[in-house]
C-alpha cells in the first residue's frame, strides 16, 4: 500500500460476526476476552464516540507515509 505511484492491488479480507448476547461467544473466546481485553466487552460511553468513524484502511492511509523507492 505504500508503493507511491507504482501499480498494484490490495486484498482485504475480514470475518465479522454479531451476537445479541455476550454468552453467545464461544467459551474459549469469551474467557480470553475477559482476561486479555475486558474493555472490549462493554460499549464505550456515548460521550467518547467520535466522528467520523473511519475504517482501519482509512486510518492506515492517513497515518502512513510512502517509503522511498528502492534504487
Amino acid at each position: 500500500m505504500l508503493m507511491g505511484q507504482a501499480p498494484g492491488h490490495i486484498l482485504y479480507a475480514s470475518l465479522v460476526s454479531s451476537f445479541d448476547r455476550i454468552d453467545q461467544l464461544k467459551p474459549k473466546v469469551l474467557a480470553y476476552m475477559q482476561k486479555a481485553l475486558p474493555e472490549m466487552l462493554t460499549p464505550p460511553p456515548k460521550e467518547s464516540w467520535s466522528k467520523p468513524n473511519l475504517s482501519s484502511l482509512e486510518v492506515y492511509a492517513r497515518e502512513q507515509k510512502p517509503a522511498l523507492p528502492k534504487p
